[in-house]
């Protein structure tokens, strides 16, 4: 007599490292740097995009730009994040990532106006479930409730929210009071 057996949800990030442990260790694509990478720890997704190690320009300026973000030297990073889309020619998913950055330093920095520049550039950009759509969302949600546009700050907040973003109640919470009224149903 056979039985299922049911396995525990696992979180998102789980089945993405997964997935990503698959492709590295297939016997068709397992080189032995690929191998260490995939027991070593950190799994860069545009490297794995690429297929090669080979770091391009733009790649290499945003490391330099994480790092200053990291030291928390926003004014810095921003320059080089800045530099790094110059060179980020056709990598949608590097450009992505970089406006992002790029978001997070206006924020901090209390750019809120072009931080929310940054993110409309990436909300147009992205796919409509993309978690990169989920994360500019919320960064755009932030930078109009810092300049008081709440009503426009909970709608972003909430469909950031809905995409699974983490954090995106807080704000949802916050500006509730200015939520756009519910259609009327028929």
């Amino acid at each position: 007599e056979s039985r299922l057996v049911q396995t525990p949800a696992l979180h998102p990030r789980t089945m993405r490292a997964a997935a990503w442990l698959l492709v590295l260790t297939s016997a068709a694509r397992a080189t032995p740097k690929r191998r260490r990478i995939a027991r070593g720890g950190a799994l860069p997704p545009a490297w794995l995009l690429k297929g090669g190690a080979e770091a391009t320009k733009a790649q290499n300026l945003k490391t330099k730009a994480d790092a200053a973000q990291r030291a928390d030297k926003y004014k810095d990073a921003v320059s080089l994040y800045e530099k790094a889309l110059e060179d980020s020619s056709g990598d949608d998913l590097l450009e992505a990532s970089i406006r992002l950055n790029l978001a997070r330093c206006h924020l901090k920095l209390e750019q809120d106006v072009e931080c929310i520049e940054v993110c409309d550039v990436v909300v147009d950009k992205v796919s409509s479930r993309s978690p990169l759509r989920a994360t500019a969302l919320y960064r755009r949600a932030c930078a109009k409730q810092s300049i008081g546009e709440l009503g426009e700050a909970y709608v972003d907040a909430k469909t950031a929210q809905s995409l699974g973003h983490e954090r995106a109640f807080e704000i949802v919470d916050a500006c509730a009071e200015h939520a756009p009224p519910e259609p009327p149903q028929q």
